[in-house]
Formats: structure tokens, C-alpha cells, sequence
């Protein structure tokens, strides 16, 4: 695992998202003045061609800005005090703590959050938060204020909480929960578990929420010992039908991957990194091929709602030392770079509160 952990912390990068002629583009820059406790974050908007529209900035990490536009949530911290929720307008000026850590109405929240997750309908938030090994997934109802804790786990290592996946669907009531217990998704209204394999530890949802990708052999075993034996099994869940299916299977683990919006495409890095390419998966046709990037060492993010042939992606070149957020096209491997920022300064600590800021990416 921490072979895997140093990996994904060289490919820290800006974030991004939108493509078509009225999106916008959201890349969201941690500042670090002295140590953890002094984090901000800068949030910029652009257009597709690059062109810079606003900056906000914000006192705290982890900054997600809600579907609408209207609100960011971010988590703000004093010198020795434990860390707050707070919801800002889209200017950044505050308008209320959560004080969902600080002061729980109930003790379903752990000290370190790693995870703030909107839903689609801009009513919830989700928090992922761990101690040590133990991890635990709440909801907060912006309009009541309530909140519910919805599930509690253990991980191997208190660096596994940072990569767990939690994703909503698009009804705003299931959520798609995946780590070192296996991958689940959990109904908010009727409480039911739906547990998809109790053995993947990663799991990829499609844009539209239809599918989801899980592979039981990339699994918590597998995941401390930073080994992974193929091959590996492709299974798809329909989350209408919720149903699912062996599709393929893979001589190289997935773990870093997006999902096309229709569920058809799983773009994925192999790790540890071994060339600058990207790796693109028919999955109807199970066929598997591979785009030369031209020099650039890449993350794939997020398919945009229009296209299947570009996608969102973060990395790095060779002998330099800038973080490159950008869009790829999958069909000549042109990657076009949005921004690029200074690596320099972020190691040990710091790079954790830099894969935390930069978890977070959109176009709309």
C-alpha cells in the first residue's frame, strides 16, 4: 500500500472539468503558508479555452463547489482545534458552520474527513472521515441540518481512508461505497445494503449513474501488498435492473480509471507507471487498446457528458516539476494543458493535504 500511496502522491495534479462552448471549468489550487493548519484553497474558474473568468478563495481544504454553482463546501481549521464544516456562497464569503465535527449531534463522525461529496440534487453532503483504521460515511441534510451516519468500516492503514470511493447516484438517495470491506451501495430512504462483492476495493460509476465496474481480484490482500496477479475480472452492476455480470477480464489492474458517461468506456492508468500512455476498455466489444500521450504521464478524471473520445485528465512530464490538468483526446492522444502549477514545497504531510484538495473535479 504505500508503494501504491507514494505513486498516486507524484500524480497530484490540478483538476478540471467541461468542454463544450458553455461549461465551465473549475481547478481547485491548495496554498499552503506554514503547515496543515494554515491551508486555503483557491478555486478558478474558466472557460474550455482556457480563458480565466474568477478566482475564489477559501480558508480550509478540500473545497467542492455544489451542482448549481450557487455554494461551496469546504473544511476550515484553527492552530490546535479540530476541523469544521463550512458552507460558503460561490464568492467564497461564509454563511454558516456545520459544526458536524466539532460539536456532532451524535459521535458518527471521525476527526479527519477525507471525503465532502455533494449530492446531485444539491440538498446533502456526504462526509467520509477516519481515525486510524476505522472509517465512517455520514450524510448531512443542508435543509434540516440532521445528520445520519450510514456506514462504519475498517481499512488496512489510516492512508487507505483517503482512497475510498464514495459516490452518489443520480437519485440523490443510493450512494456507491467502496474499500477494504468490499463494495456496496447504500439506499438513505429505505436503508437497505446492497452489497455488490465483499472483496473489490475500488469500484467506477458511469456519469449517469446507470453502471458501475467493480473487480473482486484487486482487493485488500492484493492492495497491502502492492501485488496484483492477473488476470482480472470485469464485473458490471445495473443500477436499474441491479443486476451483474462477468464482462472480461484484464491482464493489468485498473486502479486508477473513469467511466464513460453510458458506462460503455473504462479509461485507466496502470500503476506503477510505466510509459506515457493511456489505456482505453471497449467493454461491450471487450477489447482493450493503447494511446501514446506524447510524453505525458497521465490520470483520467471524468468523461464529459458529450463525448466519448475526451476526457479530463491530471499528470506530469518528465523532468518537470508542475502538477498539468487538462483535456486528452482519445483519439490522437493530443493532451491540451488547462493549467500548470509548482510542485515545489509539498512533501511528507503537505502532500496528503494535496491529493485531498485536488480529489475533487467537475465540468458543467
Amino acid at each position: 500500500m504505500k508503494n501504491i500511496f507514494q505513486s498516486l502522491v507524484l500524480m497530484l495534479s490540478m483538476t478540471a472539468a467541461a468542454f463544450a462552448s458553455d461549461s465551465l471549468i473549475y481547478v481547485a489550487e491548495p496554498i499552503m503558508e506554514k503547515d496543515i493548519d494554515t491551508v486555503k484553497t483557491l478555486i478558478s474558474i474558466f472557460k474550455p479555452d482556457g480563458t480565466e473568468l474568477k478566482k475564489v478563495l477559501v480558508n480550509g481544504t478540500l473545497a467542492r463547489v455544489s451542482p448549481d454553482g450557487k455554494h461551496i463546501i469546504y473544511l476550515e481549521r484553527k492552530t490546535n482545534e479540530p476541523w469544521e464544516i463550512v458552507l460558503s456562497d460561490s464568492d467564497g464569503k461564509k454563511l454558516k458552520y456545520l459544526d458536524m465535527i466539532k460539536k456532532p449531534k451524535k459521535p458518527i463522525l471521525y476527526p479527519a474527513p477525507t471525503r465532502l461529496i455533494w449530492s446531485p440534487d444539491g440538498e446533502k453532503i456526504a462526509i467520509v472521515s477516519s481515525i486510524q483504521t476505522f472509517v465512517s460515511v455520514a450524510v448531512v441534510n443542508l435543509k434540516t441540518n440532521d445528520i445520519k451516519g450510514i456506514y462504519t468500516g475498517r481499512s488496512g492503514s489510516s492512508e487507505e481512508a483517503y482512497f475510498y470511493t464514495t459516490n452518489w447516484l443520480s437519485d440523490s438517495k443510493r450512494i456507491l461505497i467502496a474499500g477494504s470491506d468490499g463494495t456496496r451501495i447504500i439506499n438513505l430512504e429505505t436503508k437497505e445494503e446492497i452489497v455488490l462483492s465483499k472483496e473489490s476495493v475500488i469500484a467506477y460509476l458511469s456519469g449517469n449513474g446507470g453502471k458501475i465496474i467493480y473487480m473482486p481480484q484487486v482487493n485488500k490482500i492484493h492492495l497491502d501488498a502492492g501485488v496484483f496477479k492477473p488476470p482480472f475480472e470485469i464485473y458490471q452492476y445495473d443500477t436499474e435492473k441491479e443486476k451483474s455480470e462477468l464482462l472480461m477480464t484484464l491482464d493489468m489492474p485498473p486502479l486508477i480509471a473513469a467511466l464513460s458517461q453510458d458506462g460503455r468506456y473504462l479509461v485507466f492508468q496502470s500503476m506503477p507507471i510505466k510509459e506515457a500512455a493511456i489505456f482505453i476498455v471497449d467493454l461491450p466489444k471487450k477489447k482493450v487498446s493503447k494511446v501514446d500521450t506524447k510524453g505525458y504521464f497521465l490520470m483520467p478524471k471524468k468523461f464529459p457528458l458529450f463525448e466519448n473520445n475526451l476526457i479530463i485528465c491530471q499528470g506530469f512530464q518528465k523532468d518537470d516539476d508542475t502538477r498539468q490538468s487538462g483535456i486528452l483526446n482519445l483519439d490522437n492522444g493530443e493532451f491540451r494543458v488547462l493549467k500548470r502549477t509548482s510542485s515545489k514545497g509539498f512533501d511528507g504531510e503537505k502532500s496528503l493535504i494535496l491529493f485531498m484538495g485536488f480529489d475533487w473535479y467537475d465540468w458543467r
